[in-house]
């Protein structure tokens, strides 16, 4: 009598089942880690490009104004538009990590997650000169980003 074995076992069909079960689980777990860093680096962007717009609009605001005041870590710059005089503070909002342009007294914020506004005044007698510092919030790896720039005033 002849057998004919068609067909395939218990055991080979839970070796198969084990090798795709084990394949499936390595692939997940790389698509997990690869979506977490991802995030982790979208974060770190986000936190980055905020700082660096904010950072520039200070400074394009500076180069724009008549007359720059820098006293007890405040930024005071004036514009002249016209006969209308207009002034403008530089403040961080702790409440809600907001950095905030003050005008002539009303409140316009500039950008959100925004951790650190300082202002370190190094004038002498012959120059204004200070240094501005803006820090992010910390991202999703608890990393800030800072952001320094060293500003002479000619008059």
């Amino acid at each position: 009598m002849v057998k004919c074995n068609k067909g395939i076992s218990l055991i080979e069909l839970v070796v198969v089942i084990a090798l795709v079960s084990l394949i499936l689980t390595l692939v997940y777990m790389i698509f997990l880690s690869g979506l977490n860093d991802f995030r982790m680096e979208y974060s770190n962007v986000d936190n980055q490009f905020i700082v660096r717009q904010s950072m520039s609009f200070v400074i394009r605001e500076i180069r724009r104004a008549d007359i720059v005041k820098v006293n007890n870590g405040q930024l005071r710059l004036t514009f002249h538009i016209g006969d209308e005089k207009k002034t403008a503070e530089y403040r961080v909002n702790p409440e809600n990590d907001t950095l905030y342009q003050v005008v002539n007294g009303v409140w316009e914020p500039l950008a959100v997650g925004i951790k650190r506004f300082e202002i370190i005044d190094k004038s002498n007698e012959e120059v204004i000169f200070f240094e501005i510092i803006i820090e992010s919030l910390p991202d999703t790896a608890g990393k800030t980003f800072t952001l320094s720039s060293n500003i002479v005033v000619r008059e």
